[in-house]
């Protein structure tokens, strides 16, 4: 795989996720494939395991959680090692109670024959905490 393959690998999990698209989010995955949350504020699993659960997340996130999401300024970048890539982000979103919530983003992907193996997203929690506290 080269370093274009796994920007565009994780690129396709972040057209996913703006297009509020579980299946695509899901399928951007391996089968087995980790989603690591470490800033998610409790009490919400801070890692997803397997198709199921990230099914699980993402349908919850599209449904309960946002109206609308927006990826501002988004870029992708390719390591030397050709299965790893790393982005940073902002985003501008509607969530369903018609708040705005905007954070920024370092993410962290592996790849494997052409999906994402293991993702690790980190975001400014006091951001989170304050746009999801009536989810708790």
């Amino acid at each position: 795989m080269t370093g274009n393959q796994s920007i565009e690998s994780l690129r396709r999990l972040f057209d996913a996720v703006q297009a509020m698209d579980t299946k695509a989010c899901v399928s951007a995955f391996t089968p087995d494939g980790i989603m690591h949350t470490p800033c998610l504020p409790s009490p919400f699993p801070r890692t997803r395991r397997g198709s199921k659960d990230l099914e699980e997340v993402y349908g919850f996130l599209f449904t309960a959680v946002f109206k609308r999401f927006s990826w501002i300024g988004l870029e992708i970048h390719a390591t030397d090692d050709p299965n790893l890539a790393f982005a940073r982000s902002r985003s501008n979103c509607e969530l369903t109670d018609g708040r705005i919530y905007a954070n920024e983003y370092a993410c962290f992907a592996t790849i494997e024959q052409g999906l994402v193996k293991e993702y690790t997203e980190f975001f400014d929690t006091e951001r989170a905490t304050d746009a999801f506290k009536h989810l708790v």
